[in-house]
This record gives structure tokens, C-alpha cells and sequence, in this order.
């Protein structure tokens, strides 16, 4: 669409101009800096410390903007668009880079072009993705061009207990994210049965009242990629992890009741990915399910009528401090407490949404 546009782009209002503004000088101010330096052969932490003498920001904020920046100088195509839309902060470009990191020189090519395509507005007014979605929307891609993307090492599982001065214990545990996804959903599972906080889930598992039973639901797009909710999309070798024990077809078809099926519930939440609300990022899996058209005023209980919704952004459509309708694609579009006009596209991998031309 020739006149479309990212929301947070538009030149006539100062305040995203200033924002604009300063995410194109990463690109093209410090970009050159940190290619020249490399040229003089300094490596990436005399760069930061050449860098921090001039700015304000943290040192670690600082380095990890260099380290994108070294990453994504092999990217032009991307580049290119960030430059012209302006729409990638900081944490984005970070994102963007973990992500890219591990793509091969035969590789490059290809998911160059294909992410800077996914960087251009589809309608007018667009919500562009917070970072987490956008290097989720950057992993598919590097599965469909990369057989196997280069894995980070895989970590043990580590914990520790310290007791602070109140004489309180403190657990912190780290998991992969696969086994942590495990973890996290079987506890939300015992938390709903006994209607109990994390703390006492945790307390009563340990002392082996009961145990935790959890199903994740795994998605497989059209085209073949595996998804995995809070985790992302998987690489053959990390599908290969999971024992699936029941493959259940999506439920697209109307309900005649209010709450849709589990199968249409599964199906609208893998389909959104996270709350449909314009910059909000909660998960799928943490959102109710919402009628754009309340069922009360004839609403069908259908995914072309339903979408993710957390439940802050659900109270405001319910206080009608904001309203919205929804198309045949699961495409929302949004008219704010300003009165201005918001669009945001499913992300999920159930999305079957237009891809951005040149």
C-alpha cells in the first residue's frame, strides 16, 4: 500500500520526530563510528570505552548497542529501511541483532532482504511491534532461509538461596527456555487448581504435596515452522525435545455458545501471539479471550470476532475508553481515547496477514 505508515513515523508530530530522529543517528552516526574503529583495529570494548568518554549512557548500555551495531553492519538491506522509517529504538536493535547473530555468509543474503521487507508498513497508522515480537518475527524467518541457525551454548540449570536482612530466604533458579516454559506452566496450573500466588505453589511442590501437570500447546505454522508460546519459534533440532501426545486440528468454525471451545481458543491465541492492544506485549498465554462485538450485542463467538486482550487493556474496551473493530484476517484497528486511528496485525504463528511490497 503506497500510503502506508508506521504510526510512531509520522513527521507531524514533534514528539515521534525527536524519536526518529535520534534511532536513525544510531545507524548513521554511530554505525560509522564503530566501522571505522574496527578499521583501525580497535576491538568492541575499546570501541565502548571510546564511546563512553563522549555520552551519558550506562557503559553496558553502551556495549550492547556496539555489539548489535557489529552485528548488523552485515545487514544493509536492513539497514536501509531502519534508516528511512526511523522506527528502530535501541531495544529493538538489540533484539534485532541477537537474533541475526548467527547467520551464515550463504544465509545473509536472503533473510537480509526478507527482514527488510518485514521493517516496511503494511496500512496507514500501523503499530509496529515491541522488540520481543519483532526477533520472533526475525527467528521464523532465519528457520525458513537456515536450516539449522548457529544455537548458543546450552547452559545448566542453576539456582541460589540467599537470606537478606530480614531474615527472609531467597529463591532465583535459571532454566532453558524450553524446560523453563515446562516449569512456568505447570506452576500457573497449580496456582488456578488451588487458587494459590507463586510463593505457595512453590512452598507446597516442594514439600511434594501434590505434583504439577503441564501441556503446552505447540503450534506448526503453514509452512511448516514450530512454535513454541513465551518461547518462540523452534529449530528442527529443538522441536525434536518435545513429545507431542495429541495433535489437535484448530476450531475456526462460529460456537453458538459465549466462552469459544479450547480448540478456538488455542486457535485465536496462536493466531494473535500476544494483547492486540497497540504497544502492549503481554503474551498469549497470559491474555482472556475478548469479544470485539460483545456477545450481548449479537457478537458471534467466532475468531473473526474474537481477539487476545490482557486484562488492563480489557477493562479500558469494556469502559469504552477506547473501541475497536476487527476483519476477516484478525487485523484490529484501533481508535484511541484521542480519537487517533491505531492498526495492529496478529503475530502469532497462526497469521496469515499481507506481506509489506517494496
Amino acid at each position: 500500500m503506497d500510503n502506508a505508515y508506521f504510526a510512531a513515523s509520522r513527521s507531524s508530530v514533534a514528539l515521534a520526530q525527536t524519536d526518529t530522529d535520534y534511532n536513525r543517528k544510531l545507524l548513521t552516526e554511530w554505525l560509522p563510528f564503530v566501522e571505522e574503529q574496527l578499521a583501525e583495529g580497535r576491538n568492541a570494548e575499546q570501541i565502548v570505552s571510546a564511546i563512553k568518554k563522549e555520552v551519558v549512557k550506562s557503559k553496558a548500555r553502551i556495549r550492547a548497542i556496539v555489539h548489535a551495531l557489529i552485528v548488523l553492519r552485515r545487514f544493509p538491506k536492513v539497514i536501509g529501511e531502519a534508516i528511512k522509517h526511523g522506527h528502530i529504538d535501541v531495544d529493538r536493535l538489540i533484539a534485532m541483532a541477537n537474533k541475526l547473530r548467527g547467520v551464515s555468509d550463504d544465509a545473509r543474503n536472503e533473510v537480509d532482504g526478507a527482514c527488510a521487507a518485514m521493517l516496511r508498513p503494511r496500512v496507514p497508522s500501523e503499530a509496529f511491534v515491541l522488540a520481543a515480537a519483532l526477533g520472533n518475527r526475525i527467528r521464523k524467518i532465519i528457520l525458513m532461509h537456515q536450516a539449522e541457525p548457529l544455537a548458543p551454548p546450552e547452559k545448566k540449570p542453576t539456582g541460589s538461596v540467599r537470606i537478606d536482612e530480614r531474615q527472609r530466604f531467597r529463591f532465583a533458579f535459571s532454566f532453558d527456555d524450553i524446560e523453563g516454559a515446562f516449569i512456568h506452566k505447570g506452576l500457573r496450573a497449580f496456582m488456578r487448581k488451588h487458587a494459590c500466588d507463586l510463593a505457595e505453589a512453590f512452598r507446597r511442590l516442594v514439600a511434594g504435596e501434590q505434583k504439577a501437570k503441564a501441556h503446552l500447546n505447540l503450534y506448526v505454522s503453514p509452512d511448516g515452522v514450530a512454535y513454541l508460546p513465551e518461547v518462540g519459534w523452534l529449530s528442527p533440532a529443538q522441536a525434536k525435545k518435545l513429545l507431542v501426545t495429541k495433535v489437535k486440528p484448530m476450531s475456526t468454525a462460529e460456537s453458538d455458545t459465549y466462552g469459544p471451545p479450547a480448540t478456538m481458543r488455542a486457535f485465536v491465541k496462536g493466531r494473535d501471539g500476544s494483547c492486540r492492544y497497540p504497544g502492549c506485549s503481554v503474551d498469549a498465554e497470559h491474555c482472556q479471550i475478548d469479544h470485539v462485538i460483545p456477545h450481548g450485542e449479537g457478537g458471534a463467538t467466532s475468531p473473526r470476532n474474537l481477539h487476545c486482550l490482557c486484562q488492563h487493556h480489557h477493562n479500558m474496551k469494556t469502559r469504552n475508553q477506547v473501541s475497536v473493530t476487527i476483519d476477516a484476517a484478525g487485523v484490529d484497528t484501533w481508535i484511541l481515547h484521542d480519537g487517533e486511528e491505531v492498526v495492529t496485525f496478529p503475530e502469532g504463528p497462526l497469521a496469515t496477514v499481507p506481506t509489506p511490497r517494496s
